[in-house]
């Protein structure tokens, strides 16, 4: 028997079974070390959605993203509050829902101008879901992919409602406010028709007015009432 022919053979898978043993050593750290990195990536991504979506329920902006036929497939709380759709959400419903007709070929019209890459900021009058008529204020971004194709727009949102109110409120009383200055001039620089006799005054719409009424209506002033000396003499003789 040729034993060193033999011992040379048993030498030889000896080695290679310490080199299979090294490379399977090193796979199984490697892969133990890449599913680490793995679970450890995975860890984070949680940890970052978790992060965001707390900050985008957070807002009290309403946050929306609507795909290119105006269907919503986003929507914060905040936004589905605005909507009033706090129960059934905004998700699959199409912003044709809220508007009158009018009103969304106004956001078609926006939608156009979107899809050109550029950002919009309008106001816009819709029903909710409670049926209850709001304004919001809209800033809206085009959603455009690699190839250039429109796919949607990503909007924020502000109940601007109770300040519309109050702009209108406040125009009223600027309108109210120049009447009375526009009607105290002519008052002051014009000509009243006067009753010769009674002494009633004459108003544009050819109507005739006893003096105090007259004054009061259109000046907000406040009388008072006492008699001269002539009208004593000839009232108490």
């Amino acid at each position: 028997m040729n034993w060193s022919g033999t011992s040379s053979f048993i030498i030889s898978i000896a080695l290679v079974s310490i080199i299979l043993n090294v490379i399977f050593v090193l796979k199984f750290r490697l892969f133990n070390r890449l599913s680490y990195d793995r679970d450890e990536k995975n860890k984070i991504l949680v940890e970052s959605e978790k992060k965001y979506k707390t900050l985008v329920e957070s807002l009290i902006e309403g946050i929306g993203i609507v795909d290119g036929n105006e269907c919503f497939t986003f929507a914060n709380k905040a936004g589905c509050e605005i909507f009033g759709c706090c129960e059934s959400g905004l998700v699959g419903k199409n912003l044709k829902e809220f508007t009158s007709p009018n009103q969304f070929d106004y956001v078609l019209n926006k939608t156009m101008i979107r899809k050109s890459g550029t950002t919009d900021i309008y106001e816009l009058d819709i029903v909710g879901c409670d049926k209850i008529k709001r304004t919001i204020l809209v800033k809206s971004s085009p959603i455009i992919d690699e190839d250039g194709n429109y796919k949607g727009a990503f909007g924020l949102f502000t109940d601007i409602t109770e300040h519309k109110k109050n702009e209108e409120k406040r125009d009223m009383i600027i309108r109210e406010l120049e009447t009375k200055i526009t009607g105290s001039e002519n008052l002051a620089n014009g000509i009243l028709p006067v009753c010769a006799s009674c002494h009633k005054i004459r108003d544009k719409e050819n109507k005739w007015h006893e003096i105090v009424d007259y004054f009061a209506v259109r000046t907000k002033m406040k009388f008072s009432h006492s008699i001269c000396p002539e009208c004593k003499k000839e009232l108490y003789r």
